[in-house]
């Protein structure tokens, strides 16, 4: 035991120290995530106590009653729709503006970059309460439309399904881009000037070379990135609760 409780302090540190992180996913991760999985089989309802354990019962009412699944299915098909959408136009849109940026002879790289920065360093929340202040019912955007003579009367943005919708992803990419624009500039500056040589040698067109060399390249590099950021969609929380409420 002595032996034992001595390595522990010496070559087998590594598993002592592990030991403290361990206990804290256990904690506060795998045992509440338990706890919230099985209050899924009560009838918990609230701040109150008084629940009683149901089973499958409230499953079988979730599926079996039409509504209900017509909203689940309903919830679960945006919320895959939101995440695949965001995930890739902020990606993509990122790589086109690094690309733009770093496109010789742009004038003022470094100016650029700052710019889009500037929508990094605001608190998100921030500029989503001013987005969804600029686009209400009585907001900047609709005063100027209706100033221009665009429109002749207001637009309910958020009252609209599909208007909220939209201005949630183009929202996003405003607050998302920037991010991306800064991951895959780096990158891009790593993808050796050889390649896009040949490939004019070659014959390639540009958006050959795009597809060909870059796109290639970007994905090797980012996949884990853009796995991140799916899953991260899905659980994105904050666009649309302060854009929508």
């Amino acid at each position: 035991l002595k032996e034992d409780l001595r390595s522990l302090r010496d070559e087998r540190l590594h598993t002592t120290l592990l030991g403290l992180p361990i206990i804290g996913v256990i904690g506060f991760t795998i045992i509440p995530l338990i706890f919230m999985i099985s209050i899924a089989f009560t009838s918990y309802a609230g701040a109150s106590l008084q629940f009683n354990w149901q089973g499958i019962e409230i499953l079988r009412r979730l599926i079996m009653i039409e509504d209900n699944l017509y909203t689940l299915v309903s919830v679960i098909r945006w919320t895959l729709i939101w995440a695949v959408l965001a995930t890739f136009t902020n990606y993509f849109g990122g790589i086109l503006l690094s690309m733009l940026i770093n496109k010789k002879g742009i004038k003022g790289k470094k100016i650029w970059r700052t710019v889009f920065i500037i929508t990094m360093a605001t608190p998100q929340f921030v500029s989503l309460l001013i987005m969804n202040q600029m686009f209400a019912f009585e907001g900047p955007v609709n005063q100027f439309l209706l100033n221009i003579g665009v429109i002749n009367e207001n637009i309910n943005f958020w009252g609209d399904q599909f208007r909220a919708r939209t201005l949630i992803i183009i929202v996003n990419m405003w607050v998302g881009i920037p991010y991306l624009m800064l991951l895959t500039s780096g990158i891009l500056m790593n993808i050796p000037e050889d390649l896009y040589e040949a490939a004019v040698i070659e014959g390639a067109s540009k958006f050959q070379a795009f597809i060909k060399i870059t796109m290639p390249y970007m994905l090797y590099i980012t996949t884990p990135l853009l796995l991140m950021q799916f899953i991260g969609n899905m659980n994105n929380f904050n666009v649309i609760y302060l854009l929508t409420q």
